[in-house]
Formats: structure tokens, sequence, C-alpha cells
């Protein structure tokens, strides 16, 4: 079975939902999720339950960072970089 992580699905996520139980089986109960605007600026801090709190943040980033891609694509290369 070929398992694959799509943007902006958490649940039912094979990929994500295995590192939340790798997470719960060390002992992770909260987690501090920080988002950055493009400037570089918090603009959320989610603290809690680390899939409630990567929730949150994915609402907040999708407006943000979201780019439509029109064609589909046999791969993609993305880099973040923290320099400015």
């Amino acid at each position: 079975m070929l398992c694959l992580a799509e943007k902006d699905v958490l649940k039912g996520n094979s990929v994500r939902e295995d590192l939340y139980e790798a997470g719960e089986m060390i002992g992770i109960e909260r987690a501090v999720n920080i988002v950055l605007n493009a400037d570089m600026r918090v603009v959320l801090v989610p603290v809690g339950v680390p899939a409630a709190g990567l929730y949150e943040g994915t609402k907040t980033c999708t407006p943000i960072f979201d780019v439509a891609i029109d064609d589909k694509l046999d791969i993609i290369i993305a880099s973040f970089s923290c320099s400015g």
C-alpha cells in the first residue's frame, strides 16, 4: 500500500497519524507551535495537544503561504529560508 501525505489533509492522513502515534508512544502531551508570516513575525502560537495545535496553525498558514497550481506536476522542490 502506498501512503502519501497530502497538503491540508490532517485527519485520515496516514503519515500524519503515524507521527501523532509516535509522539503519544514517547509521552508527548503538549506542543508549542510558532507560526510566522512572510516578514518573519509571529502571528500565532498555539499551545496544547499536538494535533490541535497543528490544525490551528494550518488554518492560519494556509491563507498566508498557499500557492495555487493550475497543472498537476510530477515533482515539486520547495524550500523555506529564514535568512530574510
